[in-house]
């Protein structure tokens, strides 16, 4: 579980720089909009786990 949570935060990492280069956000907005897709990405992780243990 902890090798899948590193994963998780180096993508988040790795669509923030991104968002830097590619889009060319400021560091607020950009870390803004990639903690909001951790968000997501994390929720929809939770609610399948939920589904699976029914």
């Amino acid at each position: 579980m902890l090798i899948a949570e590193i994963f998780i935060i180096w993508s988040c990492l790795l669509t923030a720089f991104g968002l830097q280069k590619v889009g060319q956000l400021s560091g607020a907005a950009l870390w803004v909009t990639a903690s909001v897709l951790f968000l997501i990405v994390n929720s929809f992780g939770l609610l399948s786990s939920l589904l699976g243990m029914l």
